[in-house]
């Protein structure tokens, strides 16, 4: 029984690497332009199909206004994806959805081991943001949960060394 104390002590003070790398933002370092993509994930909520043109619109101002060196335009080759899934729940009498919300931003790259250049790979991604509730609130948190994933690109953008 002391040896599997000893043993657990022992591994309880082994650091472990956190979920999010200290230098997850690395692979911003330069970005002068991206181009935003707002994609739906897995068939969104097709109730809610209507609404994507005003939250690509409320998710580019808030990129413009947090960033507002960064240029944001199509014709990019750098480019940051905001992915939404939206789900439907309704059941018996009871209406709802869930959702998530996260950001990545993709880059070309150069595998330093073979030389390869990639297309595209992703250099930085935010965290997964989960929302629930009733129908009727759906958009506003969904919206707000845009701008946050922003917000968090906008922090490792600046953290980067980007200005």
């Amino acid at each position: 029984m002391k040896r599997l104390l000893a043993l657990i002590v022992m591994v309880a003070m082994i650091p472990v690497a956190s979920a999010q790398a200290t230098d997850d933002t690395a692979g911003l370092g330069g970005l002068g332009c991206v181009a935003l993509e707002l994609l739906p994930k897995n068939g969104a909520w097709p109730t809610l199909s209507t609404y994507y043109p005003a939250l690509y619109d409320r998710a580019l101002a808030t990129l413009r206004a947090r960033l507002p060196k960064l240029q944001v335009q199509d014709v990019c080759r750098d480019r940051l994806v905001v992915i939404v899934m939206l789900r439907d729940i309704t059941a018996g009498g009871l209406e709802g959805y869930y959702g998530t919300t996260s950001a990545a931003a993709l880059r070309p790259v150069v595998l330093l081991a073979t030389g390869e250049s990639l297309r595209q790979a992703e250099v930085w991604s935010s965290h997964v943001r989960v929302a629930h509730g009733p129908p009727t609130t759906a958009r506003a948190t969904t919206a707000d949960d845009v701008e946050a994933v922003i917000d968090e690109f906008s922090t490792a953008y600046y953290r980067a060394g980007n200005r």
